[in-house]
């Protein structure tokens, strides 16, 4: 049974995201240059802490936190091992990939595409990445949907449809700074509420509040090598 300040909560982060949204459509209206550069890039003004928190909402999203947690108790962690090949792969993609796109002056890698080949085979990347992120967006809003109709016992449709127009309206609203801002605050959350719970059952395991396995007793093995 939710309480009064779950749904406090709730209404306070969706109204962030819709404040921000507000706040830079209005800023919009001052001269900031180029309108197509503030609003794809950013006027390329953007710091490196808030993209990468941006980033890390945009993968932490609600198929991340609530998928990647129930396959590995239910398979174990041999998905983390994903994390040994980002160790080679991230540094080539900032130090080849990223210098040559930023270098264009191109706000996506179906422009850089297009001038490589030629417009069919950028139109045709471009619909197979529309198609996949559709599928991938909407499995993702229909996560978060479950889990916010499983506490408040709203229908997960009209979940749906609140958590896709809340997006939708910040980012047509304040462009990519926006967006920026408002994964920052999804970023927080996502990296600090898991943090809280696992101190709050630690605490509780110590405190002989609840029962907790002892760490000597498991086997990680079982876990990364399942």
């Amino acid at each position: 049974m939710a309480q009064p300040i779950d749904y406090a909560t709730f209404s306070l982060l969706t109204g962030a995201g819709l404040a921000v949204g507000c706040y830079f459509s209005f800023r919009k209206r001052r001269p900031l240059g180029n309108a197509t550069d503030e609003v794809f890039l950013g006027s390329k003004s953007l710091q490196m802490l808030p993209l990468a928190a941006s980033v890390l909402a945009t993968v932490g999203s609600a198929t991340g936190v609530i998928g990647w947690p129930s396959h590995m108790y239910a398979y174990g962690m041999h998905t983390g091992w994903i994390c040994v090949s980002n160790l080679l792969l991230i540094p080539i993609a900032v130090s080849v990939v990223v210098p040559v796109l930023y270098g264009l002056n191109i706000t996506s890698v179906f422009q850089y595409v297009r001038l490589r080949y030629n417009l069919t085979v950028s139109v045709i990347a471009s619909l197979t990445y529309v198609t996949l992120s559709q599928m991938v967006g909407a499995v993702a809003i229909y996560a978060a949907a479950v889990a916010v109709s499983t506490l408040f016992s709203i229908s997960a449709a009209w979940c749906s449809v609140v958590i896709g127009l809340a997006a939708t309206a910040y980012t047509s609203l304040g462009g990519l700074r926006s967006v920026v801002w408002a994964d920052c605050l999804q970023a927080l959350l996502t990296v600090s509420v898991p943090v809280i719970i696992i101190v709050k059952v630690a605490f509780d395991g110590t405190a002989g509040r609840v029962h907790v396995q002892p760490m000597s007793e498991i086997d990680p093995r079982m876990y990364f090598f399942k």
